[in-house]
Formats: C-alpha cells, sequence, structure tokens
C-alpha cells in the first residue's frame, strides 16, 4: 500500500513570507501571496450564517414568503440550514412556502414536503444525478434519465411469476391494484423495479397475516398516487399554459423592438405597407421567434438577417405590384390576339403544332412590349395591322425553332447519314416522355405531345406572371422539352422491325415506314395467341397476329418482353387475305374504340379524353355533350392520331390452317386490354387467358370465308 500523502505546513511559505518583508521594500518585489485563492463573490461572504439562530417567528415570516424552490435551495447551503430546514419542527415552514404558489398541489401522504418540492422543482435524475431531466414519473415519485430508466423500470411479464405468489395469498386481484405502472414506447406496462424489489423484500419475512397487510397497504398507497396524479396533472398544465404565455410575450416585445429598430433604419414605409399576415410571419421568422429580450448586442447580432429579410419582403411586394400592371397589358394583348385570331375560330389539328398565347407572350418580340417599363408607348397593342403581322412572323419563327430545338436532340444521339438534311424524318428518329413513358414520339405529333405543356414553376418574375393570367389552375404551361429524350430503347426496337419490312433502318423516313405495305408476324416475345379457340369447322388453325410498320412497333413498346422478337414477312398469298379484311375494317369505322383517342377542344387549348373533355365542355363552356356526339365540339388530337392502321383498330389475325395450306384472315372485336404489373408491362393475365375471352362480345368479325393457298 503506498504511503499516504504528507500535507503541506504553513512554515515554509511564512518563511519565504518573513524573508521577503525583511528585505524591506526596496527590492520592488511583491509579496507573496499565502492560503488558497480566493473567488470573487456577488455579496457579502457569511452574511447568512447567523440566520439559524434568528427567532422561529421571525424565520416563519421570512419563510412564508419564499418559493419552495428556493427554499430547498436554502437547506442545501450550510449544515446549519439542512438541520433547521429537514427537520420534522420545519413541516409548517414548507406547507407556508408551498401555500404561497398559485395552484401548487398539495403534497401527497407518501411523501415528504421537501421530497415533493425537489420532485417538483429540480430536474435532476433521482439515480445519476445527471441534469436538465425534465420528465416527472409521477407514478413512480421521481425523475430518470433515458438510461436509467431503462434500468430502474421492469416489464409486469417479468414479475409475473411473483405476482402469482400475491395472488395465492391475497386471491383474485390486478398488478395495477398493488402497483403503479407506466407505458413505455411500444405499449408495454412496466413498474418500478425498486418498489418491486422492496415489496419481495418484506414479504418474504412476513407471515400471512403481515403479508396481508403489505399487500392493503400498497393498495392504499396505488390510490394515494392515483389521487395526487390528476391534481399533478392539472398543474402541470397549467404551468405549462402559464409558460407558454410568459414566453408569448416575451417574443411579442422582441417583435415590437425589432420594429422600432427597423422604423429607425428607415423602414417604417415599408413596414406600414406589409399586411397583417407578412406581419404575422415576420414575427415567425427565427430572429424574432426567440423568447429572449433583444438587446443592443443581440440586435448588432441579428440586424444583418433582418435587413435581408425586409429586402425580400420588398422585393415580393414590387413584384406583385409589377404583375398588377402586367396583367392590365395584359388584357390589352388579349383583345390583339383575337383580332388575330377570332375567338369564335375553332381550333383543329393544325392548330395543336403552334404556339399558344401563352407561348407567343413569352416570345422576345412580343416580351419587350408587354414588360416594358411604365411610362414607355405601349400603342402598338391597339395597332391591328402591326400586330397581326407580328404575330404571323412569330408564329411561323415559334414552330422552326421547336422544330431546330428537337433536331438538335436528334443530332446528339443519332448519327445522321449524309445527303439528309432533316433528321426529323428518319423513322429513327424517336423521342422517349420521361412524364409518361412513351418511346415511339416522333416529329411533328410529339410537339403536340400533351406532357410538353405540363406545368412547372418558372424563376422569372415574367413568366410566373403570364402563367397566373393564363393559367390560374396551373393546368397548363409554356412549351417545353425538358420532358423529351432521345428514345434509345424505341430505336433499338424499330430497326429490325424496318429491316423485316425491307427498309434501310439508317435512312428509312416516317413517311416510307407509314406507307411500307410490307406486313409482319412475330416469332417471339408476348405474341397474342387464341388458347381456347384455336379451330373452328375448317379444321385447326394457329393464329398469328398480323401488324405494319406503324403498329409493330406501338405493340412491342406498349408489351415490352426480356427477349426481343424475332418478325417474319407474310407470304404473298396471305397478303392478299389481310388485305381484304383490312381494307373491310376500314369500311366498318364503328368498331373503332374511339374512348382511347386524346381528344382536342375546338373553343380553347385542352385536350383530354373523352370523359374528361365532356366534363370541360360543360364547366367551362357551357356545352352538353355526350359520347357519340364528341366530334361536334373536338378534334383528333395529333397526340393520339392513328398512324395507318391504329392501335385502336380491331387486330387482324391470320389463321394459318395445319392441313392442306390453307389460309385465312379475319379479326376479333372488343380485344381484353391487358394488365400491367408492377413495373408497367402490359402481359395478359391467366384469368384472361382461360376465361377472358369467352365472353359473349368476342366474337370473328370478317365477312370474308374465302380461303388462300
Amino acid at each position: 500500500m503506498p504511503p499516504r500523502k504528507k500535507a503541506k505546513t504553513a512554515n515554509a511559505p511564512a518563511a519565504v513570507t518573513t524573508a521577503s518583508q525583511d528585505a524591506g521594500p526596496s527590492t520592488g518585489a511583491k509579496p507573496a501571496r499565502t492560503g488558497a485563492v480566493r473567488r470573487n463573490i456577488r455579496g457579502r461572504r457569511g452574511g447568512l450564517k447567523d440566520m439559524p439562530n434568528m427567532p422561529l417567528d421571525i424565520l416563519m415570516e421570512i419563510f412564508a414568503v419564499m418559493h419552495p424552490k428556493d427554499l430547498m435551495n436554502l437547506a442545501r447551503s450550510s449544515k446549519s440550514f439542512r438541520a433547521l430546514l429537514l427537520s420534522t419542527s420545519a413541516r409548517p415552514l414548507w406547507k407556508a412556502s408551498m401555500e404561497g404558489v398559485e395552484g401548487l398541489p398539495k403534497c401527497p401522504p407518501y411523501l415528504s414536503e421537501p421530497a415533493f418540492v425537489n420532485l417538483l422543482f429540480f430536474p435532476n435524475c433521482h439515480a445519476c444525478l445527471k441534469p436538465n431531466v425534465q420528465s416527472v414519473i409521477f407514478e413512480f415519485s421521481a425523475r430518470y434519465c433515458p438510461s436509467c430508466k431503462r434500468t430502474r423500470t421492469q416489464s409486469i411479464h417479468e414479475v409475473s411469476r411473483f405476482m402469482q405468489d400475491v395472488r395465492s395469498i391475497t386471491g383474485p386481484g390486478k398488478l395495477q391494484i398493488w402497483f403503479n405502472r407506466i407505458y413505455l414506447s411500444g405499449g408495454t406496462a412496466s413498474v418500478h423495479k425498486p418498489e418491486i424489489d422492496d415489496f419481495r423484500a418484506r414479504f418474504i419475512t412476513l407471515d400471512l397475516k403481515g403479508k396481508k397487510a403489505l399487500v392493503a397497504e400498497s393498495v392504499e398507497r396505488v390510490e394515494h398516487v392515483t389521487q395526487a396524479l390528476r391534481e399533478f396533472n392539472v398543474w402541470k398544465d397549467s404551468q405549462k399554459g402559464k409558460r407558454s404565455a410568459e414566453l408569448d410575450e416575451v417574443r411579442a416585445r422582441r417583435v415590437e423592438s425589432i420594429k422600432d429598430r427597423l422604423r429607425q433604419m428607415g423602414w417604417e414605409d415599408e413596414l406600414d405597407r406589409m399586411t397583417s399576415g407578412q406581419l404575422m410571419s415576420l414575427s415567425y421568422q427565427k430572429f424574432a421567434s426567440k423568447a429572449e429580450q433583444l438587446t443592443a448586442r443581440g440586435w448588432e447580432k441579428i440586424q444583418e438577417e433582418v435587413f435581408a429579410y425586409m429586402e425580400r419582403v420588398k422585393a415580393k411586394r414590387l413584384e406583385y405590384e409589377r404583375r398588377a400592371v402586367l396583367h392590365e397589358r395584359f388584357k390589352t394583348f388579349v383583345q390583339a390576339y383575337n383580332v388575330y385570331r377570332p375567338p369564335t375560330t375553332k381550333r383543329d389539328e393544325e392548330s395543336s403544332y403552334g404556339p399558344q398565347i401563352v407561348d407567343f407572350a413569352c416570345m422576345a418580340e412580343f416580351k419587350d412590349i408587354l414588360d416594358a417599363p411604365e411610362g414607355d408607348d405601349l400603342s402598338i397593342l391597339n395597332n391591328a395591322d402591326e400586330m397581326r403581322a407580328k404575330f404571323e412572323a412569330a408564329n411561323i419563327q415559334w414552330r422552326q425553332d421547336r422544330k431546330d430545338e428537337l433536331a438538335d436532340v436528334i443530332r446528339k444521339s443519332l448519327t445522321v447519314p449524309d445527303g439528309v438534311d432533316d433528321p426529323l424524318t428518319l423513322a429513327t428518329a424517336l423521342f422517349h416522355c420521361l412524364y409518361c413513358g412513351r418511346k415511339d414520339l416522333a416529329y411533328p405529333n410529339v410537339v403536340a405531345h400533351v406532357c410538353t405543356r405540363t406545368y412547372a414553376t418558372p424563376k422569372e418574375p415574367y413568366i410566373q406572371a403570364v402563367q397566373a393570367f393564363w393559367s390560374p389552375g396551373r393546368s397548363q404551361s409554356l412549351w417545353t422539352s425538358r420532358s423529351l429524350r432521345f428514345s434509345t430503347e424505341g430505336v433499338a426496337i424499330f430497326r429490325p422491325i424496318l429491316q423485316a419490312c425491307g427498309l434501310d433502318p439508317d435512312r428509312a423516313t416516317h413517311q416510307d415506314a407509314a406507307n411500307c405495305e410490307a406486313r409482319l408476324v412475330r416469332k417471339g416475345g408476348p405474341a397474342f395467341k387464341l388458347y381456347y379457340d384455336n379451330f373452328d369447322q375448317d379444321g385447326e388453325y394457329d393464329p398469328q397476329e398480323v401488324y405494319d410498320c406503324i403498329r409493330a412497333l406501338a405493340r412491342t413498346v406498349a408489351r415490352p418482353c426480356v427477349t426481343p422478337p424475332v418478325w417474319a414477312r407474310i407470304t404473298a398469298k396471305e397478303r392478299v387475305a389481310v388485305d381484304k379484311v383490312e381494307k373491310e375494317l376500314m369500311l366498318k369505322i364503328d368498331l373503332i374504340n374511339q374512348t382511347k383517342f386524346t381528344y382536342g377542344c375546338q373553343y380553347c387549348d385542352f385536350a383530354a379524353s373523352v370523359r374528361n373533355l365532356e366534363d370541360h365542355l360543360e364547366m367551362q363552356h357551357d356545352i352538353e355533350v355526350d359520347e357519340d356526339d364528341i366530334t361536334s365540339h373536338a378534334y383528333i388530337h395529333p397526340d393520339a392520331r392513328p398512324e395507318t392502321l391504329s392501335l385502336h383498330l380491331p387486330t387482324v389475325f391470320l389463321k394459318r390452317y395445319k392441313k392442306g395450306g390453307k389460309v385465312k384472315a379475319d379479326y376479333q372485336v372488343e380485344l381484353p386490354t391487358p394488365d400491367l404489373d408492377l413495373f408497367g408491362h402490359a402481359h395478359m393475365s391467366p384469368w384472361d387467358l382461360l376465361f377472358g375471352m369467352m365472353e359473349d362480345d368476342l366474337f370473328w368479325g370478317s365477312d370474308d370465308d374465302e380461303f388462300y393457298y
């Protein structure tokens, strides 16, 4: 065991001090300090040392006006105060002090007054003394930090065996009757481990009569805790409300101080212009919402942030004032546009490829007029001839700009062969829309694609004003190509189709693909087959779906597969049978499923399905129309216009009979719509394959009974 350390004596310092004093002041050396260094403490030291000896009636008068928290701090300041205030004779002092606190609940009978005050007002963990523990577990008469709370609570399931021993003596009962419990996260009921341990230690040492008395004592304590808990919760809620009101008052004074300083700095006019909502928003800012009094030093720290906020408020106000001016000009602009394009003019397919009025308003030649500074001459807006000429020129320029923009997308991703001036004419010049997922968009229909006008909040204030005026409901926006990309997947699908049709994939144009007379069948992929009906009175056959060039692309894109299909051209005799059925289909236009088309409103730029267009016509134009009469007020939008043999026409099948080499073409009406899996891929469900096509509305519809050999 190491030797004990020896305490330093004062002899050596005293000798040094004596030597220094003997040396006199001639050396100029300062005398050495003796003993411990004294701290600078506010007030007079030892001023309350004689207080415990004061007469009791005087102490009662003093303690009666003290807050219980101050009384507890005083008891902890010295041994004499501790002996005075924590003795049983001091209980009236505590009661008088607690009665002076408004709304404070009475001390429960199972706690002493000092313990009750310590529980309510001192945020220290009762196990490890960790500070700032704000949560009071009143059921356990304790405050615990998270770690101590885990170690000092116990699940009721862990004490179930002991509780069976208690029940064997006291009879049937419930756990909450004997012990208080709380619910931790997850809803688990837990009890106080020290309380359980103390109860168990006493329980096992008692006889039967003593055990029953112990249980009765525990039940009584639970009742007292339950009653005190109600009073505590009422007081706690009132304290929270009172504290919240105090903090709100401090924040309100802080906001008023900020306003006063802003007025002194020249922001009085802006403050007077702010609405009640803006003033409330000011009070919610981080620099204003602190529950602290604003001092001169505090203002220096936040003034830059306050000025920046006021600058934003001013800029927003000027923007709205400017928007009001612009909206008045937009009204005049609409009048000029109505002269160029009268409201009675019905829209058609061609108008879908051109600019809308919002596009005109954002073009440079019109923006310079509409966004001119106040006081500039705007008489040109009332000049019908000059504005008509500007609209005509802007229309041509807008179409050319869109073409150039889309052509640049193709040139960056596709090698354009020599001699091809316009890459958009190539059959492989396809676009992919990131919004709707289509991969077969081609020019010029891609210009009319509805996703190119999906609303997006612009950053430029002028464009914000334009869209707020013409699209207040945020339904449509300026034309933009932000969702369009080069369709790599679509081109990979289309190249073997073009090759199977006898076209050069590198040089074939969209016109070549549309006019191609080749017909194909697919040998791989999810080809459509009739599982329930592959024979008729003429024998067993193998049905194959027939595609033209455009239909093959659309079908494959709509129903992608892991293994690319292999395409093959039908024979000459099969082509004769298919041609006959295709001509028959073109005459039976009523078989087209027109509900799947996208229609454009003839009275505005709205485009949607039949059902949505019916609602639009009724709500916006006060026109009630049936689905059969929709074409009287709408046109088939280019975004869904069928090419050659549309997807919305009944599918043509080729019946290849297994005996005799016979072939026959036919079509089936009302094919079932494929389901979509989780990845958006279309496929035929087993229910459709086994039962869906056995419905009465699925039938072979061709009138051609001739066979081809």
